[in-house]
């Protein structure tokens, strides 16, 4: 058992340091944990970020505040862009402060 544990061990050091780089260019988590406004009203809980599987995009995993066990994914980048409404530009999403 133990070659096998060292074969194992010597693996994953060679893939931290062959990806660290790519893994530091993209920070962990660049969004707020937390619940959020959407621009037409719903409120959002976001978990966190993730990273795209074929393309490394940062998303936003979020999901309905009171219905968090359906989850959905945006791209960061669409996640904080302003949209235009009637009213002007506004943000899509706002972080509401924990009271």
């Amino acid at each position: 058992m133990k070659p096998l544990k060292s074969v194992v061990c010597r693996l994953i050091n060679r893939l931290t340091k062959a990806n660290s780089s790519s893994f530091l260019a993209h920070p962990p988590n660049p969004i707020t944990v937390g619940l959020y406004q959407h621009f037409k009203g719903n409120r959002y809980y976001v978990f966190g970020t993730a990273r795209h599987s074929e393309n490394e995009e940062i998303m936003v995993v979020y999901a309905l505040e009171h219905k968090r066990d359906e989850l959905w994914v945006r791209p960061l980048k669409m996640f904080e862009e302003p949209v235009e409404t009637e009213m002007g530009e506004v943000q899509r999403f706002v972080r509401i402060p924990e009271s």
